[in-house]
């Protein structure tokens, strides 16, 4: 019996705090999936007690930390989908009646009587979270896209949220080459984790060159007036749903 009540209270306690940052289970937690060499889909589900900007930041980590697995050291994100559920609470409303009668002499009864309601307001919020983020990883930094550094956000969010991993990334002074050391990892990491792709410079495949310069040249040719705002986000969602 003491047992019972001990899981029940550990539950309750689990249940009652912000998801952690933890492979998905049956309170959230984040999911990732590879979808060609250097493409991945990152996901991270909060409960209702996470933030939206928790989700967001915690998503980002795990981008960062699946470039950082397979050997990369930059990433962009080419495709993001939010998802939260709207809730609403209504608070229960109160009337109070105040009123005077009078007897009149001949047995009649006038008065007036006043009613006031209070309460009954609806608040909306949402809950449970969800983060997807579709990256393209790179090993040195693109100039015709923005890319995140996989090490300084592995490093900035585990440190904002105090969250402890087996891997450590070290931040080179800006005068240093672009090569990050990062620790190897320990024989508890996941298999799917553990599983390095190391690719060469030259070794970047056709589709990432494809995707970036094809972003590239959409780019330029709304910021010259050649396509309507209309055309460009058709086309780019064309460009991203063909990775």
């Amino acid at each position: 019996m003491q047992r019972l009540v001990l899981v029940a209270v550990i539950l309750l306690f689990v249940c009652g705090c912000p998801t952690p940052y933890q492979r998905k289970d049956f309170i959230g937690g984040y999911t990732n999936i590879q979808l060609d060499k250097n493409i991945f889909r990152v996901s991270f589900k909060g409960n209702k007690f996470t933030s939206k900007e928790r989700a967001s930041d915690l998503a980002l980590l795990r981008c960062a930390e699946v470039s950082l697995h397979n050997g990369y050291f930059f990433f962009a994100i080419v495709k993001n989908d939010s998802y939260a559920l709207m809730c609403s609470s209504t608070s229960p409303s109160t009337s109070t009646t105040h009123g005077t009668a009078h007897i009149m002499s001949d047995n009649s009864i006038t008065g007036n009587a006043t009613t006031r309601t209070s309460g009954s307001e609806t608040v909306y919020y949402t809950t449970n979270p969800t983060e997807t983020n579709t990256i393209v990883c790179f090993r040195q930094k693109p100039k015709d896209i923005y890319a995140y550094d996989a090490r300084i956000v592995f490093n900035k969010i585990t440190e904002a949220y105090g969250i402890e991993t087996d891997m450590y990334v070290s931040i080179p002074k800006e005068s240093d080459s672009s090569e990050y050391a990062v620790s190897p990892m320990d024989s508890s990491t996941p298999k799917e984790d553990a599983e390095i792709s190391q690719v060469d410079d030259a070794e970047i495949t056709d589709k990432e060159k494809t995707t970036a310069e094809r972003l590239k040249e959409l780019q330029e040719l709304r910021k010259n007036g050649l396509i309507t705002e209309h055309e460009y986000q058709t086309k780019r969602s064309e460009i991203i749903d063909g990775i």
